[in-house]
């Protein structure tokens, strides 16, 4: 069939559907038909719109012969040279697409001749393909062929001899022919942008395949960024994926460069290696920033935006968690809840450069509050997996997680109580003291514990209260005539609440029966007696030595505070006092215990701060000392005096229960909610001494005497409590989850 008839035949076919012009293309249908068969198929192909690189627009060596021929791509041969005559028809058409139509006989409709061609154009490229001739092609790299302008006639030479077998190769395989004379096209009209990553990624898969040896291989700076932001967003799969297989099949043992050979590589995309994507810095500015204003960034979008206008947003993207020595951490540039960035890296540089590190606080109780929350949010997502077994639920990389930061918490911990004794160890050395480095401490035994038995043989007075043993049948009697004790002196003025001052009212005025306990609250009161006499042996045997040097513990019994009329108000009973001696007038600080049955205290609770406001007022002194005792750790307080606080709490339990005629409070002192805000900001102003080891009552078998510890010794703990630092910062550090940047809506 003729190229007329089948053009006259699917006219016919196609009359009155439609009035516009055909616009068609004659090609070869398939490889296994013969040449002479041909069908028509219809062209129409969109370019999708892509967005450039912010970067310089890439120049390929084939734009820049094309510049330098002014697009000439194709000039005129010699007439004589049959076998490119009919490409210079084709580069005809193209030039003059847009000028050039032409008109059927019979049906007078006008129809572009741009993409149409004769079938002899076609048996010539079948021809050149069958001739299988060699073709001489360019040995210039690219360099050399924009050295000079005379170059470009070997270049064009060769485009004319590999073109009649590119393009019949080309139209086996999805009639690419077709798109790369698009393409030709769109170049010459300037309609394609050269510098489209599409582009460039393709240039890089043939340079690839063009490379004797892929080691040789090198990539062009625009694909390179391309390739590593999409691997810093989705990680190195994203590599792996686009880049395929490459060259990894490789015999045990043997190394040639076959194996690194392009033809035996599978490959979807050239891309470059991970080490070669870490090493890349496009960036003129620097390749790491704090969060701060991005003023380069700023300057950039200035000098480029022109006269349009722009508005700034915030957004937030997710990216991957992790911390490296310097970078991962929230930073929110001093506006963090709590403690700044800045500011912990400034205190751990302070305590690493300083060495009174061993005079700094071990945050172990930081460890505990951290090592609380873990467990109970290990807890519960192992509620939440809803299987036997956790590991095979949908929380198990999370619970996996939780389990190594509580390894690492207790390793920690075991560390700070490690170091915590051997400091413990060296300062009672140098203070001359004898320190108790067991669990079991022999009170009787040791010099710094006074009974209340040995001290009322000492005294000259036998009927002070503060010789009477606490709860003996003595000291509860006179405890049941007071209004108010140190206690009470909370709940009884209403800052524990209305309901507890009206209970606290009918029993102390009203005589009404005490209100029973739960069994929660009595077993823990019978855990705080019982270990009160383990906190006593943790003050004698390792506190002392190291805080207070020279300084014994006495019992006490209680101190007693009358109204006008001379009866009893209030009564108070210190835990012990520290004296300098056996006498009353040589006391310097009170003594409180306390054993939580939960967490070690941090902080003193401000509920106990009247109580021990009470005792320093009774023992006229200006300090009090407070223990927090458990099982592993105690922890010591200092509570300064402070008469005006105690004196207004003293007052409003005097307004309720200091008169003729006391009357049930229905409603709360108007200056009970100011004095709880004083007690509050109070209770902050108590000093934080340290955390020791604590110790029991029992047959003491271990007993440090007076050790000498060699400077050596000294600097080998200082070393460990600076990595001890190091490591407690590690894990205060908080992963960020989000990256919010500043982004410029043009």
């Amino acid at each position: 069939m003729t190229r007329k008839n089948s053009v006259l035949e699917l006219r016919k076919k196609r009359k009155g559907r439609s009035a516009k012009p055909i616009q068609c293309v004659l090609v070869e249908q398939s490889p296994v038909a013969s040449p002479g068969r041909l069908s028509l198929f219809k062209c129409k192909r969109k370019l999708a719109p892509c967005k450039s690189p912010a970067s310089p627009a890439f120049r390929s060596p084939l734009y820049k012969a094309i510049r330098l021929s002014n697009r000439n791509l194709f000039p005129s041969a010699d007439s004589n040279d049959d076998d490119i005559n009919w490409y210079r028809h084709i580069d005809d058409h193209i030039v003059h697409a847009q000028d050039v139509k032409t008109s059927d006989p019979e049906t007078n409709d006008t129809v572009p001749s741009q993409t149409c061609f004769s079938s002899n154009d076609v048996d010539k490229i079948s021809k050149c393909d069958k001739n299988e001739q060699p073709i001489d092609l360019c040995d210039m790299d690219d360099c050399e062929i924009l050295a000079g302008t005379n170059d470009l006639q070997s270049i064009l030479r060769e485009y004319n001899k590999v073109l009649p077998t590119v393009i019949k190769k080309l139209s086996h395989h999805s009639q690419l022919h077709l798109t790369f004379l698009s393409f030709f096209r769109l170049v010459v009209e300037d309609k394609f942008p050269l510098d489209n990553i599409a582009l460039l990624l393709w240039t890089d898969i043939v340079n690839w395949f063009n490379n004797i040896n892929i080691t040789r291989m090198r990539y062009d700076d625009t694909t390179k960024l391309f390739w590593k932001c999409g691997w810093r967003i989705f990680g190195g799969r994203f590599i792996s994926f686009m880049s395929g297989f490459k060259n990894k099949t490789f015999n045990q043992d043997v190394c040639t460069e076959k194996q690194y050979s392009p033809t035996s590589s599978t490959l979807n995309f050239a891309v470059p290696d991970i080490k070669v994507l870490q090493s890349f810095n496009p960036y003129t500015s620097e390749s790491q920033k704090d969060p701060w204003i991005s003023n380069d960034g700023i300057k950039a979008i200035g000098q480029n935006i022109g006269h349009r206008s722009a508005c700034l947003t915030f957004d937030g993207k997710n990216i991957k968690q992790g911390l490296t020595k310097f970078c991962g951490d929230i930073d929110l540039i001093g506006f963090e809840d709590g403690e700044t960035l800045h500011d912990k890296r400034n205190r751990l540089e302070y305590i690493t450069a300083e060495l009174s590190a061993l005079g700094q606080t071990v945050e172990i109780q930081y460890m505990d509050k951290l090592k609380t929350k873990k467990e109970y949010a290990k807890d519960k997502l192992i509620e939440r997996s809803g299987t036997e077994n956790w590991r095979s639920g949908k929380y198990c990389y999370a619970i996996s997680s939780i389990i190594g930061l509580l390894y690492e918490i207790n390793k920690v911990k075991g560390k700070c109580e490690t170091i915590i004794r051997d400091i413990c160890k060296i300062i009672s050395a140098i203070n001359g003291c004898k320190y108790i480095d067991g669990i079991m401490v022999d009170l009787n035994s040791l010099e710094a514990y006074k009974s209340l038995e040995t001290l009322t043989d000492l005294a000259t007075e036998k009927d002070d209260p503060r010789l009477i043993k606490q709860r003996s049948t003595a000291w509860f009697d006179i405890r049941s005539k007071a209004k108010v004790t140190g206690s009470t002196l909370y709940r009884s003025i209403g800052l524990d609440g209305l309901k507890n001052l009206k209970e606290h009212f009918e029993q102390v005025i009203c005589g009404a029966p005490e209100k029973q306990f739960s069994e929660k609250v009595k077993d823990a009161m019978k855990r705080g007696v019982e270990n009160e006499i383990n906190a006593v042996a943790t003050l004698v045997g390792k506190v002392i030595p190291v805080l207070f040097p020279g300084m014994i513990f006495c019992e006490e019994g209680c101190v007693i505070s009358s109204d006008d009329s001379g009866n009893t108000f209030c009564v108070v009973s210190p835990d012990g006092s520290l004296r300098q001696d056996t006498s009353l007038l040589s006391t310097s600080s009170a003594v409180e215990i306390k054993c939580p049955t939960t967490d070690i205290h941090f902080q003193l609770p401000p509920r106990y701060l009247l109580q021990c406001l009470s005792q320093i007022e009774a023992l006229n002194v200006i300090s009090l000392i407070y223990l927090s005792w458990t099982e592993t750790l105690t922890s010591i307080f200092k509570v300064e005096r402070n008469i005006n606080l105690y004196n207004n709490a003293m007052e409003i339990a005097r307004s309720i229960y200091d008169t003729l005629n006391p009357k049930r409070p229905n409603t709360l002192c108007s200056s009970v909610k100011t004095l709880k805000d004083e007690i509050e900001r109070a209770s902050m102003d108590a000093s934080f001494l340290g955390c020791f080891p604590s110790a029991k009552v029992g047959k003491a078998t271990v007993r440090s005497a007076l050790i000498v510890h060699t400077v050596h010794e000294i600097s080998v703990l200082l070393n460990f409590l600076v990595d001890l630092h190091s490591q407690i910062h590690e894990i205060k550090r908080e992963r960020r989850k989000k990256l919010r940047c500043l982004f410029a809506l043009i």
